[in-house]
């Protein structure tokens, strides 16, 4: 039996937010499945809200601010033994750029994107056609 594992990998982007990746391994798919229930709830997240994700199947978007005080996009899912998580931490602004409802969906667009890359992710990101009318 292996023991729990897992790693991160975190990007800086050049507007001072930045993007994580993690995987965590567990010994049985259904601890994977545990962790997956306590990981994307709202129950100790601050103003967090929780819901299905479009993509990847059977992943959720958890938003909430985080201890440091920043709008966090997380998306878990797992796969077999592994759950994965995309996080998209956005910078703290002095000025809005954007509405904070413009700011959280893109943090969501980002993070269910780069989940579709991930392996056991098994997912098609769906394309809008233009209009023909």
């Amino acid at each position: 039996m292996s023991p729990p594992a897992g790693y991160e990998i975190r990007w800086w982007v050049q507007t001072r937010n930045h993007i994580v990746a993690d995987v965590f391994e567990f010994a049985t798919a259904q601890q994977a499945k545990d962790y997956l229930t306590r990981a994307a709830s709202v129950r100790c997240r601050h103003d967090g809200v929780v819901r299905r994700a479009p993509f990847p199947q059977h992943a959720y978007n958890l938003l909430w601010t985080n201890p440091d005080n920043a709008i966090q996009q997380d998306v878990f899912f797992a796969s077999g033994r592994r759950v994965y998580r995309v996080v998209d931490v956005r910078a703290k602004r002095k000025h809005a750029v954007r509405s904070r409802r413009s700011e959280q969906e893109i943090a969501t667009i980002t993070v269910d994107v780069l989940a579709c890359k991930l392996p056991g992710a098994n997912c098609q990101i769906p394309v809008s056609r233009p209009s023909t009318t």
